[in-house]
Parts: structure tokens; C-alpha cells; sequence
């Protein structure tokens, strides 16, 4: 099976690519988008049994101040791609943002969904919680200190005080709501669906469950051992108390949220 990957240098793209390596997968990164875009578009002129579009600029404070970039580089690279692709199957990265677009970012996510279902392409959409965890030990260095989790277990591990940004939001403890997932599971399902085949208008949204920032830092502060505190931050503004996260899910998750701060608080 010949699969074509985007973003194989990222956090999700290269592990995804080291579990799909009983394939013949060509994989080609983003960055830097000016060198790289002809390269991508190679890539999309291969005739293969799957696309995994993983590249995408996710930085939700950069996107308030670079839109112009993420415009570029989630809707008309994309538009370019889905043009150009001779894919069987083309699987689209998208994230549960989307079903609360109050930023550039997951603007761009739910466009660039609109644009794949109009496509004409055959494709499934795949729309993702927080990522967290590693495939293995080996990728300690994807650990993202920008990710909620990782910036905790960074903060904890260094003995700091872990940041809780909000204390006010209309949720059950005051803080955010949020939804996560392994990476394991992440990976295991796009081979899934690379296996069964293109999905037509059924978008799955992956996760495990629910859990506030104070209900991930409290267990973060546990599993650390250390004297430390939970200190609170202003609200950042623009911020979701919670997203509405679907029934129509191709997988629960396997890997709950303690194994996950496990993982990434071992690693770093």
C-alpha cells in the first residue's frame, strides 16, 4: 500500500510515520513553506492509496497575529493539494475547534473541511482533542512545551509552580474544559481508516473524556511528588470555556488521561 504523508517532521506526522512504515510512505514536512511547497505538491502527484494531511500551522495566539499566514498555509496549500492529488483517499486532519471557531485557527480548520467535502476527492475527516503522549520514548523531544499537558509536567518536574490560566469560566471548577487523546490512539485509528477506506461525509472526533485545567495540574502535582503550587493566571482572552464534542466517534480511546501525564512527565 503507497501511503503520502504531510507534516512528517511534526508531533503527530512523524510518529504517524514511523507506525506506518510496513507501508511504502513518502512523507514531505511544511516548513519552511517557501522551499517546501513545490515538494508538497510532488507529493500529491503520486498516485496513492491514502493522503494523510497532517501539515497545518495550530498555534491559536500566533494565528490572531500572523491570519495572513494560516490563511496561506491551511486553505490555499490545501486548495493546491486537493486540485493536484491522485489519491484514492485523502484523510484530513481537522481538530474539535471547529465546532467553536472564535479564532484564525480553527477558522482555517473548518474551512479547509468544507473544502475537502466539496472536493470532489474521496476523503474521511478526522477532527482531534488535545493530543497528548508519545508513541515511545524515543520521540521525548515532540513533547510540546506550548501543549497544556507538557508545559505542566515541564513546570512540575522543574519544581515550579504549575500555571492554570482562568479561574472564572462557567464551568464546574471555574477553569476550561477540555478533551484529550493519546497520540497511540490518534495513530492507531488513521490506519484504521487508511484500511477501511474513504468515509464520505462522516467526520469522526477522537478523544477520551473531559477534564478542567485544574482537574490535569492537580493530577500533574500529584504524580510530580514535589512542593509545589498551583498558581492562577489571568484568562486569556478568546479562550473556549468548552467544546461539544459529538457522539459520532470512531474510537473512545484506549489510553486514559493518567497514563498519558505518565508518559509525557517520564520523558522530559
Amino acid at each position: 500500500m503507497k501511503i503520502c504523508l504531510t507534516g512528517n517532521k511534526g508531533y503527530i506526522g512523524s510518529q504517524l510515520q514511523d507506525y506506518l512504515r510496513i507501508y511504502d510512505v513518502y512523507g514531505e514536512d511544511l516548513f519552511p513553506l517557501e522551499t517546501n511547497t513545490q515538494r508538497l505538491m510532488n507529493l500529491s502527484d503520486i498516485h496513492s492509496d491514502a493522503f494523510v494531511h497532517c501539515a497545518a500551522k495550530i498555534s491559536v495566539p500566533e494565528s490572531f497575529e500572523k491570519p495572513s499566514e494560516y490563511v496561506e498555509t491551511n486553505l490555499t496549500l490545501l486548495d493546491k493539494i486537493l486540485k493536484n492529488t491522485k489519491t484514492k483517499h485523502f484523510i484530513f486532519i481537522s481538530s474539535v475547534s471547529v465546532l467553536e471557531p472564535t479564532n484564525p485557527y480553527s477558522m482555517t480548520k473548518m474551512l479547509g473541511e468544507h473544502m475537502v467535502a466539496k472536493s470532489g476527492v474521496p476523503y474521511s475527516i478526522i477532527r482531534l482533542s488535545n493530543v497528548a503522549g508519545l508513541l515511545n520514548d524515543t520521540y521525548s523531544s515532540k513533547v510540546s512545551k506550548n501543549h497544556i499537558i507538557g508545559a505542566m509536567c515541564s513546570a512540575a518536574k522543574s519544581g515550579k509552580n504549575i500555571k492554570v490560566y482562568g479561574s472564572d469560566y462557567p464551568t464546574y471548577d471555574g477553569t476550561c474544559i477540555r478533551n484529550y487523546v493519546d497520540i497511540k490512539d490518534v495513530i492507531v485509528d488513521i490506519r484504521e481508516l487508511i484500511t477501511d477506506g474513504p468515509k464520505n461525509g462522516v467526520v469522526y472526533s477522537l478523544g477520551i473524556g473531559n477534564y478542567s485545567n485544574l482537574e490535569i495540574a492537580n493530577k500533574i502535582k500529584a504524580y510530580s511528588g514535589k512542593n509545589i503550587e498551583i498558581e492562577f493566571e489571568p484568562n486569556r482572552s478568546n479562550e473556549v470555556p468548552f467544546y461539544r464534542i459529538p457522539k459520532n466517534i470512531i474510537s473512545n480511546g484506549t489510553i486514559n488521561v493518567d497514563s498519558i501525564i505518565k508518559m509525557v512527565y517520564d520523558s522530559i
